[in-house]
This record gives C-alpha cells, structure tokens and sequence, in this order.
C-alpha cells in the first residue's frame, strides 16, 4: 500500500536515482536523526526528517510512525499526527492500549482525537485486512504462528507452575512435530506467495540452525530475504538478531549489540568498530540506543552527544544537496 505521505515533494531532495534498498536504508537513516532530534525537543526538525523519511521509503514498523505521530503533536501539525496514527493501525495493527498508553502521547491525550479513538479504532483496525495485497497468505501464516504459540504457550504454563509429570516429553514431541510442520507448510505457502513479514516469529523459533549449512530451512529462506532486501522490501538489519543470538550462544560475545541484556554478559566482537559494523547493516551507532533508548554503556565503548549527532547528520549529508 502506497503511503499518501510518500507523495509530499520535497525540492532539497537528492535528485540521483539511488538503488531500493539505499532507498529503506536512507530512510531510516532520516528517522534515525529525527528521533534524536525529538530525544534533544527539537520538534520542528524531527517532523521535517520523518516527512523526508517517508518520501524514501514506508515505515519499518508502527513504532516510526507513532514517533513521528508523537513529533506532529509538539510541532501542532495535529491533523499528520492522526494520519499518522491512523496508519499505524491501518497498516501495522498498532494495539489501541498501546497508544493509548504511549508515554509520548501523554500531553495530548485531551485532544479530540485521543478521545473518540476507543470508539472508532475497530473501524481503523478493520481496514488492516482489506490493505494486505494477498489476505489469504496472511491468513495462513496467522494460522501456522497460531499453532506455533499455543504448544509454547503450554509449556510456559507447566514451567510456571513448575509442574514435572510424564506430560513433559511428549509436550516437547509435540512442539518438535508442530515446528517440523510449520516448516514444511510456511515453505509452501512462501514458495506460492513470497516473503511475508508476518512470518519473522516463526523464523526466529528456527534461529539455533541459522548457521546450520544444512538446514534446508534456512538454505530456502536465506536467499530470498537477501533477494528482498536488494528489491527494498526488508531492511538489511533483518539478519542481525539471528547473528547476534548465534553468536552469543555459541561464541559467548556479539557483534552488533542488538540485545542489551547481554551488555554485561557478552564482550563485542569488535567494539572499537561496533559503530562502523552497524552501519554496514543500516543501524544506528550504538551511542544512539544508549543516549535516545537508554541502553546501558557497554565496557570500553567511547561516545558522546555531539559525536552521536555528527555521525547521524553525516550519513544524510548527500541527500540533502
């Protein structure tokens, strides 16, 4: 679906044709920079980098879309903060509660808009189905990730309670029977329909074999995500959780810093050139999740705000010609 934001022209633009996957990673080099600017209440520039951020490319997530929703607001641009939101439910199912609770939200909860939301987001939510190209794939991919979380969601339960019975084995057989299915079938449905984003979660519950040059799974799907990263349609950071979580299990250290839990746990590969390494993939210096998401400091990482700024300012430098 074809965003009406993305037709907004903006003359300062960068004429030159750049490829569609520079396209998402400018992009979200542009979002980047305008949550650092919203993080410094520099809200009138924030606004003017998300709009830019959309003319390249559509949001990643509803997350970009409720901060630049949130940057509309301070910035009294009321009626592109509900467009805003709107798509955000529209094309990404964004929970009411949660944007009714968004801390970003908070100062304009008074608005009219925050007021009739409870009573007209069925309609908006409505609208998500009708918005997917291909509902039937989607469907039945919600079906597989169905399957998949109800078998986990027991074993959850009985290690809650820390029940131990015979039952365990056999759930554990069954969980090995339900992910060898959904395999089978996403591979099916995928080979039909192509990549659908609504089936990362399954493919996260495959990440022990990631590195697996064997697995027939990720010997399918490893091509295909790249080929829809080159056409723009993933973003090249896709990969970075499944390397980080090998990495970690299996080496005892990462590479990108894409988990903070394991600050303290885990040296970096490389943290001299963690920054350089992240920006390869199409993410932020890592000064930026501590300084905007208040991540926590790993050892021996140099950073500062200007620094941070520079380097976020630097990267859409050409654009801006």
């Amino acid at each position: 679906m074809k965003y009406i934001l993305l037709l907004i022209c903006f003359q300062c633009l960068y004429s030159q044709k750049i490829t569609p996957e520079e396209e998402f990673t400018v992009s979200q080099n542009y979002i980047y920079l305008a949550k650092y600017k919203f993080y410094k209440k520099d809200y009138k520039k924030a606004s003017d980098l998300f709009k830019k951020a959309f003319y390249y490319h559509s949001p990643l997530n509803s997350y970009d879309l409720l901060d630049a929703a949130a940057c509309s607001l301070y910035n009294g641009e009321n009626a592109l903060s509900e467009q805003y939101i709107t798509e955000a439910i529209v094309n990404y199912k964004a929970p009411l509660d949660f944007i009714m609770e968004y801390n970003k939200f908070k100062p304009f909860l008074k608005n009219v808009f925050f007021k009739e939301l409870p009573s007209k987001y069925e309609i908006y939510f409505n609208k998500f189905y009708g918005s997917k190209k291909n509902l039937q794939a989607y469907l039945d991919v919600n079906v597989l990730v169905e399957k998949d979380q109800f078998i986990r969601n027991i074993i959850d339960d009985f290690e809650k309670n820390k029940i131990k019975t015979k039952t365990d084995t056999l759930l554990i057989k069954q969980l090995n029977k339900t992910d060898n299915e959904n395999v089978k079938e996403l591979i099916e449905i995928t080979n039909k329909f192509g990549y659908l984003d609504s089936s990362w979660l399954l493919l996260w519950h495959q990440r022990p074999l990631y590195n697996d040059s064997n697995s027939f799974f990720w010997n399918f799907f490893k091509p295909l995500i790249n080929k829809e990263i080159k056409e723009g349609k993933v973003h090249k950071s896709f990969f970075a959780m499944f390397e980080d979580f090998n990495e970690t299990i299996n080496n005892q250290r990462q590479k990108y810093g894409v988990f903070p839990q394991y600050f303290g746990l885990y040296p970096f590969v490389d943290i001299k050139n963690i920054d350089t390494q992240r920006g390869n993939i199409g993410l932020p210096p890592l000064s930026f999740e501590i300084i905007v998401n208040g991540y926590p400091i790993p050892e021996k990482y140099q950073f500062s705000e200007t620094g941070l700024e520079k380097q976020l300012e630097e990267r859409i430098l050409k654009y801006e010609k």
